[in-house]
């Protein structure tokens, strides 16, 4: 008899990001760190009767809270973010003619589309390799290796 293990995974609790980069700014960090403080207070003034359980659930909630209104949550990029929307569009088009068999218009499109990505990519990284060199030079490390990561996937 063979036993396998596996860990379920569960969707309801989705990992939410912050946009960190906001502390960086004097005025967000200021407005969070006043944000935090004064409901920490509220929160400590009834202390007394409360639970470490609920004193927790009751911090994390601040933290939570006072992130999402000054720093926002962070957007998701799209998978592949160097492609233009003209080229999405000569996608549908070409999605479109082949639906209608209209195999000249297609291999046309098909062709059109791979040179447009090309083009777009090679113009996204002329875009993004400075943007690195310059998070190097000012020495912002998590920026520059997010970066690199976006251009690796």
């Amino acid at each position: 008899m063979k036993l396998k293990s596996y860990r379920k995974k569960s969707n309801n609790n989705p990992l939410i990001r912050y946009e960190l980069n906001k502390l960086q700014e004097s005025n967000t960090q200021t407005e969070y760190l006043l944000a935090t403080e004064n409901r920490f207070e509220a929160l400590l003034d009834t202390c007394e009767e409360k639970t470490p359980e609920e004193l927790w659930l009751g911090m994390k909630n601040i933290w939570i809270e006072v992130a999402e209104n000054t720093l926002g949550k962070k957007k998701s990029m799209k998978k592949k973010p160097w492609i233009s929307t003209e080229t999405i569009e000569l996608a549908n088009e070409k999605r479109k003619a082949r639906k209608n068999n209209e195999k000249g218009k297609y291999i046309r499109l098909r062709n059109e589309i791979k040179y447009k990505i090309r083009n777009d990519k090679r113009e996204w990284l002329e875009k993004e390799c400075p943007q690195i060199q310059e998070f190097d030079t000012n020495n912002k490390a998590k920026q520059v290796f997010e970066k690199i990561k976006t251009i690796r996937r």
